[in-house]
């Protein structure tokens, strides 16, 4: 975060001086797209964070080997697939909304996953009906 802070004010600086700048500090007056910066921002440390959190789960909590936990993780890669070849021609035919529907799928698969924990396989859980697919539809190409 302070190489971005730094990166920004010299931006800034050199546009004010009359120069060039790599990327110019007017494209972020935008206020959709700020928001939009900071939720895929949001978005993407969410994911990363929830894969990493559910392989050490799978492999520590539940046992599985490394293959058995890739394995699970190619459900989840499916579902993520499919929506997110078709979620940009259901954002051009439906708008933003789709990107917001997505993304509270995905939250409500993310907790569906937290209560199934209990279940024998998690792999086979519903709940990835939710995630993978929200997931999808929240990152449209």
């Amino acid at each position: 975060m302070p190489l971005a802070i730094a990166f920004a004010a010299h931006q800034r600086r050199k546009a004010s001086r009359g120069g060039v700048p790599l990327l110019s500090p007017r494209v972020f007056a935008s206020w959709p797209l700020r928001a939009g910066l900071i939720t895929q921002t949001a978005f993407w440390c969410q994911q990363a964070a929830s894969y990493l959190v559910i392989g050490l789960y799978l492999q520590q909590g539940r046992g599985l080997s490394p293959l058995a936990a890739g394995s699970v993780f190619a459900v989840l890669a499916a579902g993520y697939l499919l929506t997110s070849f078709r979620a940009p021609a259901l954002t051009g035919r439906f708008g933003r909304n789709v990107i917001a529907a997505g993304a509270v799928l995905g939250a409500a698969g993310d907790g569906a996953l937290y209560l199934a924990t209990g279940d024998r396989w998690p792999g086979c859980s519903p709940a990835w009906g939710c995630s993978a697919p929200g997931r999808g539809c929240a990152s449209p190409r």
